[in-house]
This record gives C-alpha cells, structure tokens and sequence, in this order.
C-alpha cells in the first residue's frame, strides 16, 4: 500500500487505534509505505506521511514496535536530503539525536553513527565546513568510541579519518598527524578488513602529510611502518595500498640522496605490479614506466627510453580502461620525441600518426592532464613534462583539423612559460613558436 490516499487511510486508523500491538503494526506498515513513496520520487508525500506517524508515536517505544518514531525521523531525513534541503535534513538528524542517544539497542547506535557520520560528511563538503566538520567526528567518537561491535568501531575509526581530513583542510596538518597516530593506536591490532583498511589509509596519508610539511625522514619511517603491517596483505585494497608507498618510499630515498635505495625499492614495486589484475594497480604500474622513461629522457638515454615507452605501448595497447588508454596514447607521443632525437624521423612520424588515428581525443585528454598535474610544479623536469605534454596535445589538434584550436594552445603556452627560469622549457617555447609559425604559414599559403 503505497499511494497516499490509502495512507492517509492507514494514519487516520492509527490515529483511533488504542491496541499498542495493533498501533505498532499500523506504524510499521505507515513507513513501509513512505520507504516506497520515496523510492518513486513522491519525497513530499513521504514526509508528511512521516510526520503523521511521528505525530502518533514518535515519542512511545510501542511493544511490538519500539523503533518506529526512530525510524520515521530516519525516512524524513532522508527525504528531506533527496529534495535539497539539506539544512532541515540535518535538524532532523539532531532532532534524532537528542530523543534517541541514550538508547542502547545496537540497532539505533548504529544508525546514530551512520547520522553523524553523513551530517559531518555534509558540513565537510561545505564552505567553511571544517571546524563543523570536526566537532560532528567528535561527537561520534565520544559518543561510540568505546563501543566494542564491529560496526561501530568501523564508525569510529571511519570518524577520526575523516576528522584528520578535515584538520588538513583548514591547514592544521599537525594536529592532523595527531589523529592519524589515535586512529593507528586504537585499530592497529585489528583483524578484520574494514578495520585494517582504516588503519592502512590512516598511514598512508600520515606519510603524504608529513612530506607536504617537509619532515621526509618521519614520513619514511611512515612508509616502512605500513610496509611492515601490510606489505604482503592479499586484499586488493590493501595491496593497492602498498604499491602506493612503495612508490612514495622510492621517491622520498631519491630526495633523499640515497638513489640505490631507491633504485631498489622501485625494481621491488615494478616486479609486484607486473601481472597484476587490478585496474589501479595497472594504472600504477603504467605511470611507474613512463616515469622511469622520463628519467631516461631527462639523462638522453633515448635507446632506453625507447625501449620502455614500447613496453608500455605492448602491454597494454588492448586496454580497454580509459586511463590505461590514455598511458598509451603518452608512450606512443614520447616515442616519436625519442625517435626525432635519434633521427629516424620517418619513424616518428608512423608512431606519431598511429597514435592520433587510435587515440586522438584520448591523448588530448591525457596530454591535458598531465599538464594540470606539473604545470606549475617547482621542479623543472616536471615542468618540461607539462609543457612537452601541451606541445604535442597542440601537434594532435592539428594532425585532427582543428588548427584553430592548435593556435591557441601554441599561443597560450607561450604566453604561459616563455619567461621560464628553466632552460629545458624555454627550448620546448621555442619549439613551440616554430610550430606557430608553420601553422600560421600554411595558413597564409
């Protein structure tokens, strides 16, 4: 029964109703009814039935129905949320709160959890919404941070991740850190997936914290923490995890000068990933190879490179995951920049012309993105990256027609980096100035 004239009906019988079983069933079937109102998008007729049953039992406990005042607050809110108006939805959630916080049946515990939670995640997405955000967190972990079932110490150890996200986002990193090391002291020795998932990602983002406020030798020791706890897991997520610091602990042992370390470390990940079945794993092991090329290139080993940059193209060439595509379609350009580098320019323009006919809005795409990621990096080699990647998403648009828009991706790279205190990009402007004025000149012929 789910149109609102029959439950209409049904309130107006449980409003003369004075058998408490019976009003239970009746209340019981009420909200059946607003569930299903809402599942056919009729959010205004879902609540006011809510409300009606909220009007009649919201504050008894009915024997045979002890949960249904809860579970109407429950379906309002939801509703609200549906219909955008997020505000009332979140006073009704505190409205939850306050008539049902002291009760200990695990049932409504849980769904308290999961309000607070959404109420945080909201206020996390707004503006200004972090110190709102932390306060909600707080709230759950003060209010279950002793629980001992399963579902509530995921709760709460999901509350102090999102708790250290929103520190982060108001800059407060090292209180941030703080959390991390609760969520990492509280869950450590925690079997269970959801748990050790938790204490993984609180890890990980310690070690990427710390690196952004320039304590590497903490963020190492970070790396080899997690390692040690989770470096042989078999869960993919964990694995996923896993290659990720790997790749984190290779680059901070760069920084740190200890490039054998590093090399090491690197030959250890690249040897996980090969074979892996995970599409992010894939896509890891892909960027692993690309960047080891880029290195190559950077030192002008262009024999190798080449050799790495055709590894990529033949392992995954069949691909049909987007992402994996467009590392394809970015081996495919960089070898025709390697094989203009050892003089085989007929060579580079077959690879160059094959990768525009199989991936040429792909590799627009993927040439852009790489230019989002390092385009204003401080490191040169990453720059060069970005504006390699601009010049040959400009040297796609024109193999495609599009000359017009290959003008002004010439001109806005120039006018973005021409005055670049790197060398290496002030050759690749000039490049791309040539590449100006032939467009320019077969336009004028």
């Amino acid at each position: 029964m789910s149109e609102p004239e029959d439950l209409e009906r049904l309130l107006g019988a449980l409003a003369a109703e004075r058998d408490p079983a019976k009003r239970g069933d009746l209340a019981r079937e009420l909200l059946v009814g607003a569930a299903a109102l809402r599942e056919g998008g009729r959010h205004e007729a879902a609540i006011g039935v809510a409300e009606g049953v909220l009007e009649e039992v919201g504050g008894v406990r009915l024997p045979s129905e002890p949960f249904v005042g809860f579970d109407a607050l429950m379906i309002k809110a939801a509703n609200l949320f549906d219909l955008g108006r997020t505000d009332e939805g979140l006073a009704v959630y505190d409205e939850l709160v306050e008539a049902w916080g002291a009760d200990r049946a695990l049932h409504v515990r849980v769904k308290l959890a999961d309000a607070l939670a959404f109420k945080g995640h909201l206020v996390f997405r707004g503006p200004d919404g972090g110190e709102r955000a932390i306060a909600v967190f707080d709230e759950l972990v003060e209010r279950f941070g002793g629980a001992g079932e399963l579902e509530l110490r995921e709760k709460v150890a999901s509350a102090l991740a999102w708790k250290a996200m929103a520190l982060q986002r108001i800059g407060r990193r090292a209180e941030a850190d703080d959390v991390y090391d609760e969520l990492v002291a509280g869950f450590g020795d925690a079997v269970e997936p959801a748990l050790s998932s938790q204490v993984a990602f609180a890890l990980e983002h310690k070690a990427s914290n710390l690196i952004r406020l320039n304590r590497n030798d903490e963020a190492l020791e970070t790396c080899d923490e997690l390692l040690v706890r989770f470096g042989e897991a078999a869960p993919a997520d964990l694995r996923e995890v896993g290659a990720r610091v790997l790749k984190t602990k290779a680059h901070l042992l760069g920084l740190s000068g200890r490039h054998d370390e590093a090399i090491v470390v690197s030959a250890a990940l690249l040897a996980r990933l090969d074979g892996e079945e995970s599409p992010r794993l894939r896509v890891l092991l892909a960027e692993m190879l690309l960047s080891s090329a880029a290195e190559l290139v950077a030192d002008e080993r262009w024999e190798e490179a080449l050799e790495v940059f055709d590894g990529v193209v033949a392992r995954f060439e069949d691909a049909v995951d987007p992402a994996l595509r467009e590392r394809v379609a970015l081996a495919l350009s960089n070898s025709a920049v390697a094989l203009v580098a050892l003089g085989r320019d007929d060579d580079a323009a077959a690879t160059h012309k094959d990768m525009v006919e199989r991936f040429g809005d792909e590799g627009i795409a993927s040439f852009e993105d790489l230019a989002r990621k390092h385009g204003d990096s401080e490191d040169p080699s990453l720059r060069r990256r970005a504006v390699g990647a601009l010049l040959n998403r400009a040297g796609i648009l024109h193999e495609l027609d599009r000359r017009d828009e290959a003008l002004a991706a010439l001109s806005g790279l120039i006018e973005r980096y021409e005055d670049d205190g790197d060398e290496g990009v002030r050759e690749l402007v000039d490049q791309a100035r040539v590449q100006q004025g032939l467009l320019e000149d077969r336009e004028d012929g």
